[in-house]
């Protein structure tokens, strides 16, 4: 069917308006004349114009999700439409690739207080965030407006995402499809890349209160890490210049319960009573992989409103 059809997508694309999302690392053009709408459930959503009745919609949301699969957000997505739709009802699925990435369709029914709806779902995969597109318009209008939809897949673009404090001033951006959780633990951003023997490559950005320089913080910290860290071995002790100052670079290895051997790189830096440190953590046999990808964090971070270009 036209739908399945969508994952190996090639059409014209139609007049459309850009819609960038520089948070989560992907831009998206919607028809033209549709207007974005407020929906507490979703990312964005964008309506064509029309008289008061059910208008056909695109909907888009973003979910970071690690050590799952594209088929298991598919299924949780699906047990929350039976929960909350009356008459869900599937016609198609299909596995399939979407940008060359790991993706999932969906065609769908049900009813909506007077409306028979009818929805195609997209879920694209890009290591640990996945995009969900959907268009969705009463059965009866539903084929009218699909190649509206499948002109606006075509536009899709996924970039790094930027990750931002507007009370302290930091910015940073970090690699597109990383997972970001900036909520579990209080002045911390954790980024989560690829997994490989069971650990998540990783770059946790973290600020803390500190009444000393960047020597007294550095060495309280090894000494935590000497301590606390079970085979801690220093690797490297250096520094790198920063436009706000300088940086203290450490590089070490230790052990996790496995054992499996474990390689960081610690970047730190204290202004103005707070330390920011930025750590990256990966099993010895990918980290040269990540780096460039962390190297790239650096020298995206700013503090304060300042540009931290950080000279490697």
């Amino acid at each position: 069917m036209k739908g399945i059809a969508l994952l190996a997508l090639i059409c014209i694309v139609p007049l459309v308006y850009g819609y960038e999302n520089t948070q989560y690392g992907f831009s998206f053009n919607h028809p033209a004349e549709w207007n974005q709408a407020a929906d507490p459930y979703v990312l964005a959503v964008f309506t064509a114009p029309g008289t008061g009745s059910y208008e056909p919609r695109i909907s888009i949301n973003v979910m970071d999700r690690t050590r799952s699969s594209i088929d298991m957000v598919m299924d949780q997505i699906k047990l929350t439409y039976s929960s909350l739709f009356t008459y869900f009802a599937i016609e198609e699925e299909a596995n399939g690739t979407f940008m060359g990435l790991p993706s999932r369709i969906m065609i769908c029914t049900w009813r909506q207080g007077t409306y028979d709806l009818k929805m195609i779902e997209i879920i694209v995969q890009k290591t640990n965030r996945y995009y969900d597109f959907g268009y969705i318009a009463r059965v009866e209008d539903y084929g009218g407006n699909l190649h509206l939809f499948e002109g606006c897949m075509d536009t899709l673009s996924l970039f790094d995402s930027t990750y931002e404090d507007s009370t302290s001033g930091i910015r940073l951006s970090y690699p597109s499809g990383w997972a970001m959780d900036d909520v579990t633990f209080e002045d911390m951003a954790m980024f989560y890349g690829p997994e490989i023997d069971g650990f998540l490559t990783n770059v946790v950005f973290a600020s803390e209160p500190w009444d000393g320089d960047t020597t007294t913080f550095v060495e309280d910290q090894k000494a935590q890490m000497s301590e606390f860290l079970t085979g801690y071995r220093l690797l490297r002790d250096g520094t790198i210049a920063l436009q706000a100052g300088v940086c203290r670079d450490l590089l070490y290895e230790y052990e996790i319960p496995g054992p499996i051997l474990i390689k960081a790189r610690a970047v730190m830096l204290c202004r103005a009573g707070v330390a920011h440190a930025l750590v990256y953590t990966s099993v010895p046999q990918v980290y040269d992989d990540h780096l460039p990808q962390f190297e790239g964090m650096l020298n995206s971070f700013r503090l304060g409103g300042l540009i931290q270009a950080l000279l490697v």
